[in-house]
């Protein structure tokens, strides 16, 4: 069996961090390698219970100095060049995926197609398209039991393929095949070649949630710069269409709103 991990650089993620991991630990995964950006709250707690399946770092703590001043501190991209030099040669496989995102087929099927792919084929990157899916107009984040569940509790599927909201890729690599003629440090591309294959099954990301959990993301995870602000307000009253008549209303609350983590949770 493929010895396959999963590499991302994680921001306040603690909400929905547990079912993430026990969503890919389902699949056939068997190590994260998670990278905690500089500016988030700790993860270390809520990830102690999976033992050795998780490996957390701090960002600045294992980057060099060198290959932060590479990328401009791109963080995702430091993540990354970590992640090579530490485990490039330790596993066939490394999906790189966010915790909103979630490959949507059983153990069999995604075990079985990358077997394929590794056994079959020249394949050293699979791409998986995404399929966003949408809060449909919840302003509070329905939450049974204190128990929050992106998967279970967001189902409506933003099915407009001709948006650039669908039109995105997130990619695994076959560390076991790649090599410095056909390496890159940026998983997901641009790449051009024959040993782009393309995955049968979508990649459901859970773009916005609630209006709750959208404050959140602006005003936490550092979005809030103007044209970020701008656009992601955009994004967010197009998919979610039934909070049109509370727009007014609910960007009020954003003005002068200050968060931190523990405030929300």
């Amino acid at each position: 069996m493929l010895n396959i991990c999963i590499c991302q650089l994680i921001k306040d993620e603690q909400r929905y961090i547990e079912e993430w991991i026990d969503y890919y630990l389902n699949l056939g995964v068997s190590k994260f390698i998670l990278f905690e950006d500089w500016n988030s709250s700790s993860h270390a707690d809520i990830l102690s219970k999976y033992g050795d399946k998780v490996i957390l770092y701090k960002l600045y703590d294992i980057a060099t100095q060198e290959e932060i001043e590479s990328v401009q501190l791109v963080k995702q991209e430091i993540a990354w060049k970590c992640f090579y030099r530490l485990y490039k040669d330790k596993f066939d496989a490394c999906l790189f995926i966010d915790p909103d995102e979630y490959i949507h087929c059983n153990k069999e099927e995604f075990i079985n197609e990358l077997n394929y792919f590794n056994d079959n084929t020249n394949a050293t990157v699979i791409r998986y398209r995404w399929q966003c899916i949408t809060a449909s107009g919840y302003i509070k984040d329905p939450c049974p039991n204190k128990t929050y569940s992106i998967v279970n509790t967001y189902k409506i599927l933003y099915n407009d393929d001709n948006s650039e909201l669908n039109n995105n890729f997130k990619c695994l690599l076959f560390l076991n095949k790649i090599n410095e003629d056909i390496f890159m440090p940026i998983p997901h591309g641009p790449w051009i070649g024959d040993h782009i294959h393309y995955s049968q099954y979508k990649i459901y990301h859970y773009l916005t949630k609630s209006w709750e959990e959208f404050k959140w993301s602006l005003f936490i995870r550092g979005m809030q710069n103007k044209h970020m602000y701008n656009r992601k307000i955009e994004i967010f009253f197009d998919i979610n269409k039934d909070l049109l008549p509370y727009k007014e209303q609910l960007l009020k609350e954003c003005k002068g709103l200050k968060y931190k983590y523990n405030d929300y949770n």
